[in-house]
């Protein structure tokens, strides 16, 4: 990447996505539960970085949330952390947030991509449909307004939208 960046600096953003699409729903955003979100990555500072297709194309194996799990049973902190862990206890359940998460942290990657090509970094525009495809899918008016705001004031054209397969953001 041109930009220098962290896992903390993913972490902190995320978090504060998170808490303040819950703001603008109107939601609580229980204290444990963002907690959770400003941590939702503490794995990988055994594993790594892992990109969001890597990892997607590991959970169509279900692989790495047999490797999240392997790695969190060396650490009590770590255990926490798996996606396992808060679907279950933390989110308990709830699909309005947990929706909400899984969209601030897609849209974090969004933004991350969108700046990196703004940059010249044109190897990113794969990842930056495969983010988009999953921002439609959770379909959070909240980042999907955001998103093409963002690509427009990055210089994206309409055309290369709609050619990316990333019309529905306009919608």
């Amino acid at each position: 990447t041109i930009q220098r960046y962290s896992l903390a600096e993913h972490c902190f953003y995320v978090g504060k996505l998170f808490q303040e699409c819950c703001e603008y729903m109107g939601l609580n955003c229980p204290e444990e539960m963002l907690s959770w979100v400003y941590e939702h990555d503490m794995i990988e500072v055994v594993t790594g970085d892992v990109l969001y297709p890597a990892k997607n194309m590991f959970n169509n194996n279900k692989l790495w949330d047999q490797i999240e799990e392997n790695v969190a049973k060396t650490d009590d902190v770590l255990q926490k952390n798996t996606e396992k862990h808060a679907s279950r206890v933390i989110f308990k359940g709830n699909l309005d947030y947990w929706k909400i998460f899984r969209a601030a942290d897609m849209f974090e990657l969004f933004m991350f991509v969108v700046e990196e090509i703004s940059l010249g970094n044109d190897a990113l525009w794969g990842i930056l449909k495969t983010a988009s495809e999953v921002l439609i899918k959770l379909d959070v008016v909240y980042f999907r307004q955001f998103a093409i705001r963002l690509l427009q004031e990055n210089g994206v054209e309409e055309g290369t939208i709609k050619n990316l397969g990333l019309d529905p953001l306009l919608e």
